[in-house]
Parts: structure tokens; C-alpha cells; sequence
């Protein structure tokens, strides 16, 4: 009998699912009319405006006639291979300078020059020269100053001295140095056989809660 009745309800189940198949999809199709953008064409147009070149004036302050070895030269190429983040961490490779840290990341890092202090060093930006301001400043931080925004530095070393000499990118090429990008912010990885996708909402949810674990269990008890 209980046979019977687990064929019948099998039996029932099927033509049940048979019915609904048969039901017609009377969802409208997607609206959005399909992507024709030709992605090589601005990939390769994109490549021939980043080799045109445009006129652009003459550097301020790099033009001056200069003995043999007097002045020290950091082109684009030779900053993002030395691995600096900031222009102290450049001069930290400069024979006879010695950085006086105030700390981790975020905090001054005063170059002191041949033992003259932090004030012995000059920083001139396009051709002006960079001075302290305020009632208790006498030196400037190179901390501030960010290598990103820097297209060459040149250091000129006097005696007891030291002039750094900086200047800022410029657009001498026909295509963008900024570049935005829309995204949603998930996070989306995918390969033959793998495939993986957090959200962002999932992933700041999670950040939370480990911040509050964190603070619950740093707490003295």
C-alpha cells in the first residue's frame, strides 16, 4: 500500500513539472541594444595618442650651466625604479644625508645634510623656491612633497648645502595621464574552472564585525 501511494505521488510530481514546463515565457527579452564598441580601435588609439608628442614650454631653473657631477639627476624612469614614495625616501640614497624620522608612515622625515641640520636643504618647485611658513618653521618636510606627482628632481650639492630641484609632470602627450574608471566595487575573479565573487556590501559587513571583535577582545579585562 505504501508502494502504491509513493508511485502515485511520483507520478503526480512529474506531471506537475511537465505542466509548468509547458508554461509560456512571457518575460520580455533584454531592451539594451547589444555592444558594438570596437575595443582594439580605441586600444590602438589610445596607443598612438600616448606617442604623440605636444609642444610644451621650456623647464624654469634647468637650463643653467653646471660644472661636471655638481648636480645629481632623477629622470621618470630613475624614481620608479629606485621604489620611493616620497622625495625623503629619495634622498635617503644621497651620500652624506641622513634622515631624522619621526616616526612610521605619516610622520616627518627631516633630511640633515653633512650634520647642518634639516634647514641646510632647499627645495625649488617649477623654477620657485619652496619656503617654510608659519611663526615655528624653519625647515621644510620632503614628506609632503609626493613622487607621483614628480616628472624629474634635480639635487645640486654645495657645501654644506643641498638644493633639490623639482618639477612636476607636464602634458606633453595627446593622451590622458588621468584615467577613470566606473566600477561597482565587487569583487570578481574569474579563470577556466574557478570562479569567484565577493560583494562589496559582504566585504564591509565583514570588516566590521572583525573591528568589533578586535575591540571587544583588546579590551583590558
Amino acid at each position: 500500500m505504501i508502494r502504491a501511494l509513493l508511485a502515485a505521488a511520483l507520478l503526480v510530481a512529474a506531471g506537475s513539472s511537465s505542466v509548468v514546463g509547458q508554461v509560456v515565457d512571457t518575460v520580455r527579452a533584454d531592451s539594451l541594444r547589444p555592444d558594438t564598441t570596437d575595443y582594439t580601435a580605441l586600444f590602438l588609439r589610445s596607443q598612438q595618442e600616448s606617442r604623440r608628442l605636444i609642444p610644451v614650454p621650456p623647464r624654469v631653473g634647468a637650463g643653467a650651466l653646471l660644472p661636471a657631477h655638481s648636480r645629481l639627476v632623477f629622470d621618470r624612469d630613475s624614481v620608479v625604479w629606485f621604489g620611493a614614495e616620497t622625495v625623503s625616501d629619495l634622498l635617503s640614497r644621497i651620500p652624506g644625508i641622513f634622515l631624522l624620522r619621526g616616526g612610521w608612515i605619516g610622520r616627518p622625515e627631516l633630511p640633515n645634510y653633512q650634520a647642518h641640520g634639516p634647514a641646510s636643504v632647499e627645495y625649488v618647485v617649477d623654477g620657485m623656491p619652496y619656503l617654510p611658513i608659519g611663526p615655528d618653521s624653519v625647515m621644510v618636510d620632503p614628506s609632503l612633497f609626493p613622487l607621483s606627482l614628480m616628472d624629474r628632481m634635480e639635487i645640486e650639492r654645495n657645501p654644506g648645502q643641498l638644493r633639490v630641484w623639482l618639477f612636476t609632470r607636464r602634458n606633453d602627450r595627446s593622451a590622458p595621464y588621468s584615467r577613470i574608471g566606473v566600477a561597482s566595487g565587487d569583487l570578481r575573479i574569474e579563470r577556466p574552472g574557478f570562479r569567484l565573487y565577493v560583494p562589496i556590501t559582504t566585504c564591509v559587513l565583514i570588516s566590521a564585525v572583525l573591528s568589533l571583535l578586535a575591540q571587544l577582545l583588546s579590551r583590558p579585562r
